[in-house]
């Protein structure tokens, strides 16, 4: 790995956490890129993180579930001092051990403050880095997401050959990302904002001058520790996808394809995105959003609230969602006449509207 210059890691000095931010052990908090995030290495378990970091500060839950319930087990770790929090999930979710994707983020009403997280790497880079100070750190532009209310906004990448591309993403070992604040407007008019945003935009360069204006900050800043033949061939598909409820949804979830996958999964995922499909021409015209989604990582987040629903994937999955009602979820096989039942009993209680 390159080293940086010194006017390169001058420029990100002011990133570093601030004294006193948190009373743990600095080195605790220190991302390396390719080899561990904060005190989480491939080996790390729950147990490891109470020991590091106090049973009052790790918690076992059903990873940031305020009012929905989660099928898969998770870690939270809150550290007093520190604005964000971070959530892990688990490759064996019964031991609550090696992990598979750890993210640190701050809340939706943070977004917007100059807040600085503690999990960094040793130039700075984390939660509240901005988008000039990430130009900076790749000595180039690069490339991100277009902001906006959609399931990928801000994700920052790929790097167009600046030195984030060797740092953020090696070959072996885990790989890093980074997702900028989507939402914040700023000082810009809504139709500059817009002009920024979904459905206006496919992509976007963090050299364009209105980009550069409302400068973003990180507001997540997370690891994927699957090993190479578990990445799929699309690296740039962001590993959470995050959808707002509004209304009655449907949604299947159908994880990344791997490297290697069996041919018998292939085929099971096809099966449910069949029936799935059935199911939402009879659901749509009654006023259910049918959405089917490609991803490691579901987070559900309901319109005008900050609570986030996050579910890590290992097998397709079905959810019925509907605000001010916890969702329901199937990872069985269902036809589409099992499927239309399902939404009958949850979404009308058993009553089908006309």
């Amino acid at each position: 790995m390159r080293q940086l210059t010194l006017a390169v890691i001058a420029a990100l000095l002011g990133c570093r956490p601030r004294a006193g931010q948190s009373s743990q052990d600095p080195t605790l908090f220190r991302v390396v890129p390719g080899q561990q995030f904060g005190a989480l290495t491939p080996t790390t378990s729950h147990a490891d993180l109470v020991r590091v970091f106090g049973a009052a500060n790790v918690h076992q839950s059903r990873v940031q579930c305020a009012e929905a319930s989660c099928d898969e087990p998770g870690t939270t770790v809150v550290v007093p001092g520190c604005p964000d929090t971070l959530e892990v999930f688990w490759k064996d979710t019964v031991a609550l051990s090696g992990p598979s994707i750890v993210t640190a983020a701050v809340s939706l009403g943070q977004y917007g403050d100059s807040v600085r997280g503690c999990w960094r790497t040793e130039q700075g880079l984390g939660i509240g880095t901005t988008l000039r100070e990430l130009e900076r750190f790749n000595a180039a532009p690069f490339q991100l997401a277009p902001l906006g209310e959609w399931d990928y906004a801000g994700y920052a990448g790929p790097w167009l050959g600046g030195r984030l591309a060797n740092l953020l993403l090696a070959e072996s070992g885990p790989r890093i990302g980074l997702r900028v604040d989507f939402i914040t407007t700023g000082d810009l008019t809504q139709l500059q904002y817009d002009s920024l945003a979904k459905p206006n935009r496919d992509s976007l360069r963090s050299d364009e001058p209105l980009l550069r204006r409302l400068n973003p900050r990180v507001v997540e800043f997370f690891m994927s520790f699957a090993t190479p033949d578990q990445r799929p061939a699309a690296d740039t598909m962001p590993p959470a996808a995050t959808v707002t409820i509004s209304g009655p949804t449907l949604i299947l979830a159908v994880r990344r394809p791997a490297s290697g996958q069996p041919e018998e999964a292939s085929e099971a995922a096809d099966d449910s995105r069949r029936y799935f499909a059935r199911a939402a021409e009879f659901l749509e015209p009654r006023g259910v959003r049918a959405l089917g989604i490609t991803t490691d990582t579901l987070r559900l987040r309901q319109e005008g609230k900050d609570s986030i629903a996050t579910v890590v994937l290992n097998r397709p999955r079905y959810f019925f969602v509907v605000p001010g009602k916890p969702p329901r979820s199937l990872s069985e096989f269902a036809t589409d006449d099992e499927l239309i039942a399902m939404a009958a009993d949850y979404f009308w209680g058993g009553v089908v509207p006309r």
